[in-house]
């Protein structure tokens, strides 16, 4: 994890932070992730954006929801993350 030479942005993207959430790191990168979450404001905003995301995913019975609205949001998601890089 590395913030680049020039300009604010970061260059961690969100499916480092999904991988973080989910418990795929070990605990040696957890706390490098939290080190860096502890200087890197873009990046606590992006969990705490795919924190809410997973939580309303959640909430909401798969069963429940049609097949288009489901294709709907893969489709919104791929594109957020494309745009988050």
């Amino acid at each position: 994890m590395t913030r680049r030479g020039h300009g604010p942005h970061c260059d961690v993207d969100l499916i480092h932070w999904s991988r973080y959430l989910d418990g795929e790191f070990s605990s040696a990168k957890c706390r490098q992730c939290e080190a860096h979450l502890a200087d890197c404001d873009e990046c606590r905003e992006k969990l705490r954006d795919l924190r809410r995301v997973v939580v309303a995913s959640r909430s909401v019975a798969r069963e429940s929801m049609p097949a288009s609205v489901k294709a709907a949001m893969r489709k919104q998601a791929r594109a957020l993350i494309k745009g988050a890089r």
